[in-house]
């Protein structure tokens, strides 16, 4: 049973998963390997994401640096609704210091943004 309800994930099935088991199921989407090809997948699983604390357990299993840069930042300018906290906690993820500060502020202040 578990075997076939994994075989089975992904980002919308995984999206009514409960929380705990969320992000294991969208691993399990990617296959448990490496290099780019599963990178690339998992960056593709965080857009779909409404939790900040599905995007933290997806991203930190990303060992690139700049497909989790990238896909962080695409995440954090299509959600609106976050708070300061929310904010804050998903942009701590990014390596640069001034990508961090840029994300919180953008994530924020959606009416001050270029972007949006």
């Amino acid at each position: 049973m578990v075997s076939l309800l994994l075989s089975a994930c992904g980002p919308s099935t995984c999206e009514q998963s409960p929380a705990a088991e969320r992000a294991a199921c969208l691993e399990e989407a990617c296959g448990h390997g490496s290099g780019l090809g599963y990178e690339t997948c998992l960056a593709q699983q965080l857009a779909p994401l409404r939790e900040v604390e599905d995007v933290q357990r997806i991203a930190v299993r990303m060992s690139d640096v700049v497909l989790r840069d990238t896909a962080i930042l695409s995440w954090s300018e299509t959600k609106p609704y976050l708070t300061v906290t929310q904010a804050q906690a998903i942009c701590s993820l990014l390596l640069a210091e001034g990508d961090k500060l840029a994300c919180t502020r953008n994530a924020t202040t959606p009416h001050l943004s270029p972007s949006r």
